[in-house]
């Protein structure tokens, strides 16, 4: 590698390092630099291959996403377009109701009924690969650039254990149930499955916990409120990897939106 290309690198990961440092801490602004790390590899692959020119490219667009990113943050948060919720969806027995994108898919076969009270599962996406992401192996299937994928499960805390597949009936369920010692159940579950390479720490504000997940092939977030002494709302959505601000900012809507 030239001597060039090392002081480009080097000027740049210090730049990366300080605004990831500065920025962090303003929530509005979700800071993702998986895809500038990727081209900062890609620039080092480049250069070992003798392609310094290649090399220098890669280094002068990951500088320019990183100056867009640090703009972004600085102005309160990046931009995120959501499509509008337009379309209402209700349970069968009429217990919730959320809102989500026009034209999104419903599996019919991916609403359960509450076995433990009222409520209830279900599974929505925009494409047909993303209804399969929720309803078949999650570690076996990949999205596309603009897949995305949603569960929503509405009941008391048995039944979102019991839809996401982690409910225990030999482990006894917390007499009066909360959001911490939910979030805590499921996190450990998630662990335990060693699917996603990601797992946040969750974030708190009021009855409401959050934390992101994810792999080399999607982001997601998680969201869990409590509705009531033993209701509660679970959202789960899937984007593509690198389209983490989009995830979370659909996901927060969708879930705002259970009735």
């Amino acid at each position: 590698m030239s001597k060039r290309l090392i002081l480009a690198g080097l000027t740049l990961s210090s730049v990366l390092l300080s605004s990831v440092g500065v920025q962090a801490q303003d929530k509005t602004c979700d800071i993702d630099i998986q895809p500038i790390v990727a081209q900062l590899i890609s620039a080092q692959t480049a250069s070992a291959s003798g392609k310094q020119e290649d090399a220098l490219q890669q280094l002068r667009e990951a500088k320019a996403d990183l100056e867009a990113l640090e703009t972004a943050c600085a102005n309160g948060s990046a931009a995120v377009t959501v499509p509008e919720l337009t379309t209402t969806f209700t349970a069968p027995d009429e217990s919730f109701s959320f809102l989500y994108p026009d034209g999104w898919a419903t599996d019919p076969f991916t609403f359960t009924l509450d076995s433990f009270g009222i409520g209830g599962r279900a599974i929505i996406a925009n494409t047909q690969a993303g209804l399969k992401l929720l309803t078949q192996t999650i570690d076996q299937t990949k999205l596309g650039a603009t897949d995305q994928a949603a569960m929503i499960i509405v009941g008391s805390a048995s039944t979102v254990l019991y839809s996401l597949g982690i409910y225990d009936s030999t482990v006894e369920q917390p007499a009066l149930p909360t959001v911490e010692a939910l979030t805590d159940y499921i996190q450990l579950a998630i662990r335990d499955g060693q699917i996603f390479d990601e797992i946040s720490d969750p974030t708190y504000e009021g009855e409401t916990a959050s934390f992101s997940i994810g792999n080399p092939e999607f982001d997601g977030l998680v969201l869990l409120s409590q509705l009531d002494t033993d209701k509660f709302s679970f959202t789960l959505l899937i984007g593509d990897t690198g389209t983490r601000p989009t995830v979370n900012a659909l996901a927060e809507a969708i879930h705002a939106s259970i009735e």
